[in-house]
């Protein structure tokens, strides 16, 4: 599935979703990046 596409048919605003990610990785400057990652797969699944 070419990447535009899946952008599509899931409606992923991918700029907001980088902001976000920024955001949370400049919160926890500390955490080893799998502990970002998880946090905000975690926040996306809540939000």
């Amino acid at each position: 599935m070419e990447e535009k596409l899946f952008e599509q048919v899931y409606k992923i605003e991918k700029n907001k979703l980088l902001r976000y990610y920024e955001r949370i990785k400049n919160q926890f400057t500390h955490s080893e990046p799998i502990q970002i990652v998880a946090k905000f797969l975690v926040n996306q699944a809540i939000g």
